[in-house]
């Protein structure tokens, strides 16, 4: 059997049938048909080459080839005649020689259907081939029909070998078998089988070459009509048949590789598929987890912005308390009450430690936030502690699992050896439990991800309440130089009654009238300063509610307060002034002594009374002074415990990081042990059949060579003992013969000595 094999498809794409080896040789009777496309450069003129290769062969397996032959058919291109080239054959025992006959086949073309074609940039020839295959043991024809297409069309009927052949452009190429038949023009529309046998026409051979010379742009064919000669066999149609049935197989079986490869692709897009819808619900959960968090978020910032537009209207209330307590000591002083005062003074006291309170509540608050966050980390921790073991777990159970399922088959190879089936499905169902542990690992990978997410998460949230923390710790500094403000506002409002009490005593009427109204004056002035410090509060509360323009806003505190501590300055001059002023006015009033003396038993009682009522207030002070101490020392210890939770934090945060790391490395390690165990066992499972195998022939040798061996001994035995009881006869027999011939012995000395008794008795007597 004969295969033509072209170079540049590397598949054979015709088979010849196959023939019996007589006398040495082997002749193919039906020819072989094979179009062959050839193109022309168009500078030069040539025929690039077409190179096929005939494989010689038995049609069993690869085992089979004979030999195999090239031949480049742009050689034979424009021969007009039969060409019959002899091939040794390569690769073969055997000094093969193939004979092939190449033939160009005729063609008829439609000149409709050739003028409506576009001319293309390369033409085409289809050959047709003869070969006749011989040698000192091969003889064949091969034939190949050819036909012209056009370069930018695709030729349908490539694979189609029978007598009725459509190209692309429609025409219908016809090949006759008749002898009788009147031209190639001749359509045949039936299917047919292979060409037996093509006859001479030469009335056509001017008429298509004239063809030829006008359709030259078009197509580039051959449109003579040469001498063919073959075999005119009439039984060509069961041949192609079986090729075409062949050939069907061979493209059932390619469009079912395809198939198979396309289904494991799909197979694979749908795993991949799988795959990233998980990851798309897992981005999902986190999203939902996310804006859950977000919304606790804004929850707790609107909690947060409630409260301080509480505290803020106390403020603003505490602002208007001290206000009117200022305007009733006004003009309780000038109506001369100084308990209402003290209690007042008190009240606003109390007002302020109420505030502190506040403020320490909030810093609890904030602690048992960080603590309930210091929670909310160790269960995380604890939560992939408890993981990572049953990772390991896991891990550890399916290389146990591997090990003892390959132990088992291992054991049970001895009883099932004839059921390879079974063994193929319990691999492939390992296959796919090695498969869901990698996918669940990839899983339990995922969820460590994403607690790392969440712990990131944690942290910033973490970060975020130790800037609200600060945020509070300054506000609480803040909230303290006010309290100082206050009270040094205080001190100089007892100041300036007291040079009051003393003006209205030492003085006259019109001056204390002006300094009383001084007095308003810089009282108007420290209302003016309130209002502005009321409107830095106002601003400052803006800044904490807007919480993104905090440092522009900071900023503009810090240079309000400024130009309050300029105002304050200036205000310290002006009582400076005051005082120099109220100097001279002293000396002016020197002439005055005489009811300044009369005063001044009255002036030394209320001396005593303010004495006592300032140490009350010192003692009030003092109480505030030890309350603002511990309470600045409680703030202390507050940052300090910030301070170490936040240390402790990062140390936890780093310890995390590092066991996280510790944890992949070793879940990699741990991965890479389990399969180089798994290898391990599977080589010395492997390993252990073979011995085992080995063994077993190894025993069964043994035992036959036992019984081999044991039959001889047997046989031996048996033999031996035959010839021992043999040779037992034979001793009874010689010793029988023995005594018989030992009687016989004695009979014979008897007669013996009976003879020489007779005879000496016949010689006494003859004497």
């Amino acid at each position: 059997m004969i295969s033509v094999v072209p170079a540049d498809v590397g598949k054979p794409t015709v088979k010849s049938d196959k023939a019996a080896v007589r006398d040495g040789s082997c002749f193919w009777e039906n020819p072989v048909y094979e179009t062959v496309k050839f193109n022309r450069d168009t500078k030069s003129g040539k025929i690039h080459e077409r190179i096929y290769y005939f494989v010689v062969g038995t049609g069993s397996s690869k085992v089979g080839v004979i030999g195999e032959a090239s031949i480049d058919f742009s050689n034979y291109a424009e021969a007009t005649k039969v060409s019959l080239v002899s091939l040794p054959l390569k690769n073969s025992r055997t000094e093969a020689v193939l004979h092939v006959s190449i033939q160009r086949m005729q063609e008829s073309v439609d000149h409709r259907d050739v003028e409506e074609n576009e001319t293309p940039k390369s033409n085409y020839k289809e050959h047709s081939l003869m070969s006749h295959l011989s040698n000192g043991d091969i003889d064949g024809t091969i034939k190949d029909n050819s036909e012209d297409v056009p370069f930018n069309k695709i030729v349908p009927h490539v694979t189609e070998f029978n007598g009725n052949r459509r190209a692309s452009n429609g025409s219908d190429i016809t090949m006759s078998s008749s002898e009788s038949s009147s031209g190639v023009e001749s359509v045949q529309r039936e299917p047919a089988g292979l060409v037996s046998s093509l006859r001479p026409q030469g009335p056509n051979s001017d008429a298509q070459t004239a063809v030829y010379e006008e359709h030259q742009r078009s197509h580039w064919g051959w449109l003579g009509n040469p001498a063919l000669e073959a075999s005119t066999d009439d039984s060509s149609s069961t041949p192609r048949e079986t090729f075409l049935q062949q050939h069907l197989e061979e493209a059932s079986d390619i469009v079912i590789e395809k198939l198979k490869s396309e289904v494991a692709a799909l197979s694979r897009q749908a795993e991949i598929s799988e795959l990233e819808l998980q990851t798309l619900r897992k981005q999902i959960v986190k999203e939902s987890k996310r804006g859950q968090d977000l919304y606790r978020e804004l929850i707790c910032l609107k909690e947060e912005r409630d409260a301080l537009k509480g505290e803020c209207e106390r403020l603003k209330a505490a602002r208007r308390r001290m206000d009117e307590a200022k305007t009733r000591t006004n003009s309780q002083f000038e109506g001369g009450d100084s308990r209402v005062i003290v209690e007042e003074l008190r009240q606003e006291l109390n007002h302020a430690k109420e505030l502190n309170a506040n403020l320490q509540v909030q810093l609890q608050k904030t602690q048992e936030s960080n603590s309930e966050l210091i929670l909310a980390v160790q269960d995380l921790d604890e939560m992939l502690e408890q993981k990572n073991r049953e990772i390991l777990s896991l891990s550890s159970g399916a290389s146990v699992k591997a090990i003892d399922e390959k132990t088992r088959e291992a054991g049970s190879t001895d009883q099932r050896d004839e059921d390879n089936d079974d063994e193929e499905q319990k691999a492939l169902e390992e296959l796919v439990k090695e498969h869901v542990n990698a996918k669940e690992s990839y899983l339990l990978e995922q969820q460590i991800m994403d607690l790392r997410s969440e712990i990131e998460i944690y942290k910033r949230d973490k970060d975020e309440l130790e800037m609200q923390m600060e945020q509070l710790a300054l506000d609480y500094e803040i909230m303290k130089q006010e309290n100082h403000e206050m009270a040094y506002k205080l001190e100089q409002s007892q100041l300036q009654e007291q040079l009051k009490m003393q003006y209205e005593c030492s003085a006259s009427f019109a001056t204390a009238h002006e300094l009383e109204a001084q007095i308003e004056n810089l009282e108007n002035e420290l209302k003016k300063q309130k209002k502005e410090s009321s409107d830095a509060l106002v601003k400052v509360n803006e800044v904490e509610a807007q919480i993104e323009n905090l440092e522009n806003e900071l900023k503009k505190r810090t240079r309000e307060s400024a130009d309050a501590l300029a105002t304050i300055n200036e205000l310290e001059a002006q009582i400076e002034n005051l005082e120099n002023e109220l100097k001279k006015r002293t000396k002016e009033s020197a002439d005055a002594l005489a009811t300044i003396n009369e005063l001044e038993a009255h002036v030394k009682s209320l001396e005593e009374e303010l004495e006592n009522q300032s140490q009350g207030f010192e003692a009030d002070l003092e109480a505030l002074m030890c309350s603002k101490v511990e309470q600045e020392q409680r703030a202390i210890r507050a940052e300090e415990a910030l301070r170490k939770t936040r240390w402790q934090n990062a140390n936890t945060a780093e310890r995390l990081q590092e066991e996280f790391r510790k944890l992949s490395v070793q879940m990699a390690s741990t991965f890479e042990a389990n399969e180089k165990l798994a290898t391990k066992a599977v080589a010395e499972a492997n390993e252990l059949r073979l011995q085992k195998s080995h063994l077993e022939e190894m025993i069964q040798k043994a035992s036959e060579e036992h019984q081999s061996v044991k039959e001889d001994y047997e046989s031996r035995l048996h033999q031996l003992a035959n010839q021992v009881v043999v040779m037992t006869n034979q001793i009874e027999r010689m010793q029988s013969e023995i005594e018989d011939r030992v009687l016989q012995l004695e009979h014979q000395k008897q007669h013996a000595e009976e003879t020489e008794r007779l005879l000496r008795r016949n010689f006494k007597a003859q004497e």
